[in-house]
């Protein structure tokens, strides 16, 4: 929520409206999903504190180690008595998200064959969850390193920006 401040000029009142860096960077977010490259600040227990240099902001990764449920359609028809629709059945499915091990001694976060240690650089996906209208909040994703069942995949392959580059220039021709 944007703070407002009066100015008083020459006997007039003026309201000032003052937003934080945090709301703007919502704000220019909101409805998009970007990719930014960033880089490990802080680890903890759950999560991964990291500083993207091109947006200036630090954020934080949050590292889900608890069951997921899922809910899935399933193929088969369920029957309701006393009713002419049928609906398909749901199903729950749990998925195991990947077990994390933090190392508090030598400071560092494995998961897998990855090792993530402070400094090191990542690829990360950021968009802002609005399911809630009056908190709003930044969603982080990893990209890279990718760890299986946890890494989502990025927007555009590297392979795809080189074709990209050679249709515009075959255009130019």
């Amino acid at each position: 929520i944007p703070a407002n401040r009066d100015i008083t000029v020459r006997k007039h009142t003026y309201p000032v409206v003052i937003f934080t860096l945090d709301e703007i960077f919502q704000a220019s977010l909101r409805g998009k999903v970007s990719e930014f490259d960033s880089y490990v600040l802080v680890l903890h227990k759950n999560a991964i504190q990291v500083l993207v240099p091109t947006i200036g902001q630090q954020l934080t990764l949050y590292l889900d180690s608890r069951r997921k449920k899922k809910k899935k359609n399933e193929g088969k028809l369920g029957k309701k008595q006393n009713q002419k629709s049928v609906q398909p059945m749901e199903v729950e499915e749990e998925i195991t998200a990947p077990e994390f091990e933090f190392n508090e001694q030598e400071l560092y976060v494995k998961c897998g064959d990855v090792v993530i240690r402070p400094f090191d650089h990542l690829r990360i996906q950021v968009s802002v969850d609005a399911s809630d209208v009056q908190h709003q909040r930044v969603v982080c994703k990893l990209i890279q390193p990718v760890i299986p069942g946890f890494s989502v995949p990025p927007l555009k392959r590297e392979g795809d920006e080189a074709e990209e580059q050679e249709s515009k220039k075959m255009k130019k021709q």
